[in-house]
């Protein structure tokens, strides 16, 4: 018998088979019934695997990238307990020049109290204050450009002369602020000793001059930016790593 004699006789032995078991005859109507159910169980149940496969794969594509748009894929921290690099501009210099490195800068991070109006209006959120440094070489080392939805992303001094500040959108919402309201920032990694030898943290006021979206709820609520140079220094206290 020849192969394609062979492959056309198991065809027929497959259509055989395939009626016999699907077909309805005389007395074999609730078995055919069942058949038919059975198989169409199997086929709702792949396809329903297929697709939650395919969602799956999809959100977590998706949160992926919404994850590394928002933060650095390298944290670079000195050894110890402050984890702050008092010498970053050496290590900056060494870390741009690794090879595959696209993008590279310091920054400055700060947990604070974020307090809106005074008295029986008084709102206070905690956050956590990154001072970035823009004025980078290379490739910026987050997508922050794409993610403003209200102001600028240019953290100059705004015309108030106050300190700039970028806020999260779900921080911005929750709190009733817009481009252009003014908030004080308290630093709570430098808190100080007052003449009763209470712990009073410091204050600055701030102006939002923008309001950004990751799409990531915990970054959207507890983040806010400014300039590097206006977190930096005694006043923070805080920890500077590379990015």
């Amino acid at each position: 018998m020849s192969a394609s004699g062979g492959r056309s006789g198991n065809g027929r032995l497959h259509w055989f088979i395939a009626r016999h078991y699907l077909g309805a005859s005389r007395g074999r109507g609730l078995l055919s019934l069942i058949t038919w159910i059975a198989l169409g169980g199997v086929t709702i149940g792949v396809t329903a695997l297929v697709i939650v496969i395919a969602v799956m794969t999809g959100m977590q594509e998706d949160l992926q990238g919404k994850i590394l748009e928002s933060t650095p894929h390298v944290v670079v921290m000195e050894q110890g307990t402050s984890l702050r690099l008092y010498d970053y501009p050496t290590v900056l210099e060494k870390i741009r020049a690794t090879e595959g490195v696209t993008g590279a800068a310091p920054y400055v991070l700060s947990l604070v109290s974020i307090i809106r109006g005074e008295g029986s209006t008084r709102y206070t959120q905690s956050a956590d204050l990154y001072g970035i440094a823009f004025d980078t070489v290379g490739a910026p080392p987050t997508e922050m450009a794409r993610q403003i939805i209200d102001g600028v992303l240019d953290l100059e001094a705004p015309e108030s002369g106050l300190f700039p500040l970028l806020m999260g959108s779900g921080l911005a919402n929750r709190m009733q602020l817009f481009v252009g309201d003014t908030v004080v920032v308290a630093a709570l990694d430098n808190l100080k000793t007052d003449i009763f030898g209470g712990l009073v943290p410091t204050l600055r006021q701030f102006e939002v001059t923008g309001t950004f979206t990751t799409g990531m709820w915990d970054y959207d609520m507890k983040n806010v930016y400014t300039t590097a140079r206006d977190c930096a220094g005694a006043w923070w206290a805080s920890r500077t790593r590379l990015q």
